[in-house]
């Protein structure tokens, strides 16, 4: 089961639940995911007008104090930012912020045999690493939106300071370029994504937080010092939740109902605990296993 907060981000609240229930839930992971986040490779770009490894660089071009560097004015807009300009266009990925080792408990992705990733570090799948014309070991810049992320990190000081005082600062700051080394490059989700994804980039949650921090727009350091007091695990985009072991009991029956009734019993507890008004579930593996159950039902015909 997937838990997403239903309005904003989820905070980590009071548990409900008794003891029996703690036990039962104790196998989650959150994630965020950024599903249009740019992406460019570093190797491409003309060094004469920036660094792309140079944080002022990538938002405000190497002629930065001039008055003429348009692409210094919209450091949110790819169409004519400075690494657009320096770089070409962006690519585009889904990007996905993971928690490898609590995945790994969890049993979500068993096939997916890659360990946690390095600070300053991103996976790629093929399909865009060949893109990007990239490989292991070069760099990359992505560009990602963290409005809702702002609007909950951002103390009540740093929020009226960039909303009102300086509103074109505040859009600069909740879109995020990140320099990061490509450590490695993935083939497939194996289970750990939706199959039907592709272009996937990812990165690890511990770190994420510390990252943005480090790679927030220059003069949004009040900000950038609220992200790195603040608890990632506290503002959970989704948080995914499994059956304790051994799990597989739950689906060992050729009664689809069956199945259903367990998988509906786990989520409405979890529902419960959680508050039916705070967050919306969605059950990704009974749908699966219902589309399959249609399918040999006209398979017997």
């Amino acid at each position: 089961a997937i838990a997403a907060a239903g309005a904003g981000l989820g905070g980590k609240g009071e548990s409900k639940g008794n003891a029996e229930d703690r036990l039962l839930f104790n196998y989650s992971a959150p994630r965020h995911s950024f599903p249009e986040t740019s992406v460019w490779a570093a190797h491409p770009c003309n060094t004469s007008q920036l660094n792309p490894l140079d944080r002022m660089e990538r938002y405000f071009g190497r002629d930065w104090r001039e008055a003429d560097n348009s692409c210094a004015q919209t450091p949110w807009v790819d169409q004519s930012n400075c690494m657009t300009n320096a770089c070409g266009p962006p690519s585009t990925g889904a990007l996905f912020v993971i928690d490898s080792n609590l995945e790994s408990r969890m049993g979500l992705g068993q096939r997916w045999k890659l360990g946690p990733v390095p600070y300053g570090r991103i996976y790629l799948q093929q399909s865009l690493a060949h893109r990007l014309m990239v490989q292991e070991g070069d760099m990359v810049v992505i560009k990602m939106q963290v409005r809702d992320l702002v609007e909950v990190v951002a103390s009540t000081a740093t929020s009226q300071n960039l909303g009102g005082v300086n509103a074109e600062l505040y859009k600069a700051a909740t879109h995020v370029m990140l320099a990061l080394q490509v450590d490695t490059v993935f083939e497939e989700g194996l289970g750990k994504f939706d199959h039907e994804l592709t272009d996937i980039m990812v990165i690890e949650y511990p770190h994420f937080f510390g990252m943005v921090s480090d790679a927030m727009v220059p003069g949004a350091e009040r900000l950038s010092a609220d992200f790195a007091r603040t608890d990632s695990y506290a503002l959970a985009q989704t948080i995914n939740f499994n059956f304790p072991p051994p799990r597989v009991g739950a689906y060992m029956s050729h009664d689809y109902g069956q199945v259903r009734a367990n998988v509906l019993k786990f989520v409405g507890r979890l529902s419960a605990i959680l508050g039916y008004d705070k967050v919306q579930v969605s059950m990704t593996l009974l749908r699966e296993l219902q589309e399959l159950r249609v399918v040999s039902m006209f398979l017997s015909l």
